[in-house]
């Protein structure tokens, strides 16, 4: 993995690059309870891009 933007679905969003990035723990917190959908794009070394998506609640 080359490239991950995680959009936390509150306004926060994490954008990491280099080849490591997929061993590195992530965490956040929200201000307020609610729906909220995490966005996740990762890019590869051949420059391949995948998206996910999933729902939570608070």
């Amino acid at each position: 993995m080359v490239k991950r933007i995680l959009l936390w679905g509150d306004g926060a969003a994490n954008i990491d690059t280099g080849t490591n990035i997929s061993k590195k723990s992530l965490c956040h917190s929200y201000s307020q309870v609610g729906d909220f959908t995490i966005d996740m794009e990762v890019t590869d070394t051949k420059g391949c891009t995948k998206k996910y998506a999933i729902n939570i609640k608070i």
